[in-house]
């Protein structure tokens, strides 16, 4: 099955529970390339047009030449690597493990070090800023030095943040959403999406999506304080993945649907199936995110992922 992928432009790379990751056009339906050489799954994969990085349960980073398809570095951690940010001067990488290590692409080697409580389940950057969180723990950390992180205050069970500007947005396996000041750690507002795990979150302007566990999604303004607009009902399965831009938001679930709505009433468009080949196979689901597991868009094309299967939906009206 699928564990992750990235989208730039006309090209993916999926991650495969198998360690493998195959490099894709999403105009063709065989992949130009596969890159063989982790020993166990593939928990997250960057790339742009110079380098691809992957991080696995192997317990190791690895970098590839997207041209030849060979390693061109390897990063050593203790234990599986769950998440990686790449950063956009590509002289960089940040890896969580249940360590977070920023290395250095041009020489190979290890800037620092910070051990953090759990294992680190993401990672994303802005500015000279980089989000890190565990089940128990959020932080904040710049990057420049890489030391005395900015701790969020009552964070426990965390299941995704996002860092925008100098908030921190976070959803638990309670469904509580929180605003956290990412400047001093301490809670602005929060909310609850219902007593379901919140799956998924977005952030967009003066907006949040989350998607819940429940199978519904809920957007919320935080221009001010934290307010409930609209609940999205139509999906029959835990919604898994979502993004959103400023006219609409697209969603994932377990009843191997994407949706896609109107952000400014809630309501619905129009629904695209995409699994049905699998379970018509009768291929065991993901393990986690059964249906609908990951997707990404752009301004021409939806892509998905459904098991061992990536569907490209194009807004122009041919899909792959």
């Amino acid at each position: 099955y699928i564990q992750c992928f990235d989208l730039y432009r006309n090209r993916l790379i999926s991650g495969s529970n198998d360690g493998s990751l195959k490099i894709w056009k999403c105009d063709q339906e065989k992949p130009t390339r596969t890159l063989n050489g982790h020993g166990g799954l593939i928990n997250c994969v960057k790339f742009n047009e110079v380098m691809v990085a992957s991080g696995s349960n192997d317990r190791t980073v690895k970098l590839w030449d997207p041209q030849t398809g060979d390693i061109t570095n390897t990063f050593q951690h203790s234990s599986p690597v769950n998440c990686l940010v790449l950063n956009s001067s590509s002289d960089s990488l940040f890896s969580g493990s249940n360590d977070l290590r920023s290395w250095d692409l041009k020489s190979g080697k290890s800037i620092s070090k910070s051990n953090l409580v759990g294992p680190v389940l993401g990672t994303e950057s802005e500015s000279h800023q980089l989000l890190s969180w565990s089940r128990s723990r959020v932080a904040i950390w710049d990057v420049r030095a890489f030391n005395n992180p900015v701790w969020i205050n009552n964070t426990l069970n965390t299941e995704v943040c996002r860092l925008i500007g100098n908030k921190v947005i976070s959803g638990d396996q309670s469904g509580n959403l929180y605003v956290h000041d990412s400047v001093t750690g301490n809670q602005l507002f929060s909310g609850s999406h219902s007593h379901a795990p919140i799956n998924c979150l977005e952030v967009h302007g003066d907006k949040i999506v989350t998607g819940s566990q429940d199978s519904t999604l809920q957007i919320w303004n935080c221009s001010g304080n934290l307010s409930k607009l609209f609940e999205l009902k139509g999906h029959a399965g835990a919604v898994h993945t979502l993004q959103l831009d400023d006219q609409k938001i697209v969603s994932g679930s377990a009843d191997n649907s994407l949706k896609v709505w109107n952000l400014k009433n809630g309501k619905s468009i129009y629904t695209l199936l995409g699994g049905s080949l699998q379970v018509r196979g009768k291929n065991k689901p993901h393990p986690t995110k059964p249906g609908c597991s990951f997707l990404r868009y752009d301004e021409s094309k939806i892509v998905a992922s459904f098991n061992s299967l990536i569907r490209v939906y194009s807004f122009e009206g041919k899909d792959n």
